[in-house]
């Protein structure tokens, strides 16, 4: 589902990566409810008013939906969480397939960093899974 974002988005990449190590911070939740409410903008024409994200290349949308409506502690409590709802479902294979999207997205990056620690962010490309 990842796919090619510049530089400028790799802090979410980074967060989310925080979060293949540990649990959901508070401070991560925060910067992605913040930022997702700082730029989502209703796309054009759209009649059933469906918002876009900068979160959109890095979660699925009834996750942001979630993180939308529940805000930051809600969003933690969910995407630790086993959710079954009819209009959202949320398990821990789930979030272990997202976290192999971020691992793969990363490592390549981490692997070159250890060789070279003044490397650069600049962008970077996944292939769906």
């Amino acid at each position: 589902m990842l796919t090619c974002f510049s530089y400028s988005k790799g802090v979410f990449v980074f967060a989310l990566y925080a979060m293949t190590q540990a649990p959901c911070s508070k401070h991560i939740a925060q910067l992605f409810h913040r930022y997702h409410n700082k730029q989502s903008v209703q796309y054009t024409g759209n009649k059933h008013g469906k918002l876009s994200s900068i979160l959109d290349p890095f979660l699925p949308g009834p996750v942001i939906r979630n993180l939308e409506l529940q805000g930051p502690e809600g969003f933690m409590a969910f995407i630790e969480g086993d959710t079954r709802k009819s209009d959202l479902i949320w398990t821990p294979e789930h979030r272990k397939m997202l976290n192999a999207q971020v691992l793969a997205l990363v490592n390549p990056f981490r692997d070159q960093l250890k060789k070279n620690p003044h490397l650069v962010w600049l962008k970077i490309c996944a292939h769906t899974v």
